[in-house]
């Protein structure tokens, strides 16, 4: 109910609360009680309207929260021209490091966050500022290796509210670090010995923490 019902019905109230205390002021003894009567019921409706439509009035002024949604939420190893290279749900701990796309909708001038969750805990809150009705935002994060298990990222606007939640899972890679190690043969077409073996590895391993230099 607007502000001008509001006064329009407080009008209709005084004015027939008004005629009908002259009627009974002006009207015979025996007549007055029934009169009376009719115009405090008036009068005890009329306040009953005034204080619905105030408290409707106070509602309807209330300041609403802004409307937004994720259009899009992926996990990727890639970020390309602002866009996600691929989806992953699960990622081997021979990569250290994944990203998080999403695709805002209607959030203009709103402050968004990516929150990272490992185990129950919060490891990272990335904040960002939407400046388009679609707005493209990612964040990374770097991992350990003894990491295991399953992430969630949550996206949370400025008034706490969740606007996507999804997961993936860190798992042992397979092979040595994580990498798969294809068995070479030895010259003449014999299998490789443990000895040449081990030192085909050690030999990898070197290259694995200093390069090749």
């Amino acid at each position: 109910m607007t502000t001008l019902s509001v006064a329009a019905a407080s009008a209709i109230v005084f004015i027939v609360s008004l005629i009908i205390l002259i009627m009974t002021t002006e009207a015979a003894p025996l007549r007055r009680r029934g009169m009376k009567r009719v115009s405090i019921a008036v009068l005890i409706l009329g306040a009953f309207v005034l204080t619905t439509a105030c408290s409707t009035t106070h509602s309807g002024t209330k300041a609403k929260k802004p409307v937004g949604y994720v259009k899009r939420a992926v996990f990727t190893t890639k970020i390309k021209n602002r866009e996600p290279t691929n989806n992953i749900r699960k990622l081997g701990n021979d990569r250290q490091k994944i990203y998080f796309f999403t695709d805002l909708r209607g959030m203009k001038g709103q402050k968004v966050r990516h929150r990272w969750i490992y185990k129950g805990k919060v490891r990272a809150e990335v904040p960002f500022k939407v400046k388009g009705q679609r707005w493209r935002v990612y964040s990374s994060k770097k991992l350990s290796r003894g990491w295991l298990g399953d992430w969630t990222v949550l996206t949370v606007d400025r008034y706490g509210r969740t606007l996507s939640r999804n997961s993936f899972t860190y798992s042992k890679a397979r092979g040595f670090f994580g990498r798969r190690t294809p068995a070479k043969k030895a010259k003449g077409g014999s299998k490789e010995s443990y000895l040449d073996k081990g030192a085909r590895k050690a030999g990898e391993l070197y290259k694995e923490l200093f390069g090749d230099d």
